[in-house]
């Protein structure tokens, strides 16, 4: 190398020490790590950033030998793999349990039939990770609506228990 050329790139490195060693360090966490990220979101830990919701769901009144289904959906509403324990009740019996593992942003339905042949009324409830929520199916004569009273005793705060969330 020249001469000058030397000059200049030692002038250039001692310019670039100089300012470095003015230079204020500050703390750089706040940019490097996802606190920013809980905090705009309002999340309050991890367990909060992974997480499953569901919902359930089934009519308030079917016909005798008609159609009622309770719907069970799951959802991964975290940001990665999540796993979730579940049980679903229908007339105080255990018709499905376990666990289901989802991805981020997967959803998974399940569907079960209820039995139809008879009048009368059917509780079912379903649990996921601990949270429950459940509701009555009056199975009626075509499609009898049953008294006004005894209707307004199944109605929720929102005024309808036809779709319930869990979780």
């Amino acid at each position: 190398m020249s001469q000058i050329r030397t000059a200049w790139l030692v002038l250039v490195l001692v310019f670039l020490g100089a300012t470095a060693a003015v230079a204020p360090i500050t703390q750089t966490s706040g940019s490097l790590s996802d606190s920013a990220r809980f905090a705009d979101n309002e999340l309050e830990t991890t367990a909060d950033w992974d997480r499953i919701e569901g919902s359930a769901s089934a009519p308030m009144l079917a016909t005798v030998d008609g159609n009622a289904t309770l719907t069970v959906s799951f959802e991964n509403v975290g940001e990665g793999p999540d796993t979730a324990e579940y049980e679903v009740v229908v007339g105080n019996e255990s018709v499905d349990d376990g666990s289901r593992r989802l991805a981020a942003d997967e959803v998974q339905t399940n569907r079960y039939k209820l039995d139809t042949n008879e009048s009368g009324e059917i509780d079912w409830y379903v649990t996921i990770d601990g949270e429950t929520t459940s509701g009555t199916v009056t199975i009626g004569e075509g499609g009898k609506r049953r008294p006004n009273e005894e209707r307004a005793n199944d109605r929720t705060d929102e005024g309808s228990d036809r779709s319930n969330p869990v979780g």
